[in-house]
């Protein structure tokens, strides 16, 4: 069931509130009302209750077109709107009587600049459509992959190397080995440069701050030691196999997005050794695109791979998917503009760094089982 309704231009329209949107049935509008982008509204209130109930919490696609120019933006329906006069959007959850939408991917600021001028003289139609998911996009390290343990056993174990062949304190080495591991992620994940993920410039790095000459021999064996201790150690998340096996049963598409580990193979080795594979239709790393996250280069490339072979009927678009990751300026973040909805999988480091959910973050999961209840909710 869609919903369609009408506005009217006015003068005053401005379309520069960065949290909101709201279309009025008032007639009159002062430049105050920024978050305003059109009156005298013709929605009729018990349709647009019909229209809630039908769709209860549902995601919704909110499509505005006035003339020639169109935008539209995706939102979560507030069930207990009652306004007969105002529906106002906005991104963040706050709920009141007037607010028809939450975690909108936009706010009247982020509608395109064209279409504010043609509504402020033409007026628009606003047509509300529901949205139903149809693939999940999940990260891997420490959301399908418990990565944390396994790495840290693998520093260990490239520090007693170092301590051994060059004498330095175990304990301090893998201290600066932590450092190094976390200077060069932060980097990656701010430059979006794939270059930075790569081990073998960790051990140079480490080498260069302890004005020690370590062969690139040597250097490849501990980037080996590090790896080959990984793939021991490591397990999948508890819940993940039952998580995956469900979704794929329920007929959701999966995808895996995961950032590269200096090679392609190292990443795909440890999800075959996890026998996660198997669940997925397409499993991007940054290999594929030669940058990281968070940059939407990634999901614009998994999305194009997706629909490769698709017809138009069965094409998938940004909407229609949901994202699942441990990392949220990494893997959620770079997904609300393009109205993709966010689990936070609430897992390993991350979740004690941030310590209030982001904007960008539609829900949060502790456990992979309670991200499958929510998937089942949507």
């Amino acid at each position: 069931m869609e919903f369609s309704f009408t506005v009217k231009g006015h003068e005053n329209i401005l379309g520069t509130h960065d949290a909101t949107l709201e279309f009025t049935k008032d007639t009159e509008l002062t430049k105050r009302g920024n978050c305003i982008i059109g009156v005298d509204a013709d929605f009729d209130s018990s349709s647009i209750q019909d229209f809630i109930k039908t769709n209860k919490k549902r995601k919704i696609l909110v499509e505005i077109s006035s003339g020639k120019e169109q935008d539209s933006f995706v939102c979560f329906i507030n069930s207990s709107f009652k306004s007969n006069s105002q529906l106002v959007f906005r991104k963040s959850d706050f709920i009141s009587e007037r607010t028809f939408g939450i975690n909108a991917a936009k706010s009247s600021l982020e509608l395109d600049r064209k279409l504010m001028e043609s509504i402020k003289a033409s007026g628009a139609e606003i047509t509300l459509k529901p949205i139903k998911h149809k693939c999940i996009i999940f990260d891997f390290d420490n959301t399908l992959e418990e990565f944390e343990n396994s790495k840290s056993k693998g520093e260990l174990a490239v520090a007693k190397e170092i301590s051994k062949k060059y004498g330095h304190d175990e304990k301090e080495v893998k201290k600066l080995l932590e450092n190094v591991d976390n200077e060069f992620t932060t980097k990656g994940l701010e430059k979006k440069d794939i270059t930075l993920y790569d081990r073998i410039k960790w051990y140079h790095e480490y080498a260069k701050r302890n004005k020690i000459d370590i062969p690139e021999s040597e250097i490849k064996k501990l980037v080996k030691i590090y790896w080959e201790t990984i793939n021991k150690e490591i397990t999948a998340i508890s819940g993940a196999h039952e998580l995956l096996t469900s979704l794929k049963k329920a007929g959701y598409i999966l995808a895996m997005l995961t950032d590269s580990d200096g090679a392609k193979k190292i990443k795909t080795d440890r999800i075959e050794k996890l026998r996660l594979e198997k669940y997925f239709e397409l499993i991007v790393t940054g290999d594929d695109t030669q940058t990281t996250k968070p940059d939407e280069k990634n999901l614009k490339y998994l999305l194009d791979q997706l629909n490769k072979n698709r017809k138009d009927d069965d094409l998938i678009k940004f909407e229609e998917c949901i994202s699942i990751g441990d990392k949220p300026p990494a893997d959620l973040m770079p997904c609300k503009p393009l109205g993709i909805t966010t689990i936070w999988f609430k897992y390993g480091r991350w979740k004690t760094i941030i310590t209030e959910k982001p904007q960008y973050v539609d829900f949060e999961a502790k456990k992979l089982a309670e991200a499958g209840r929510i998937i089942e909710q949507l």
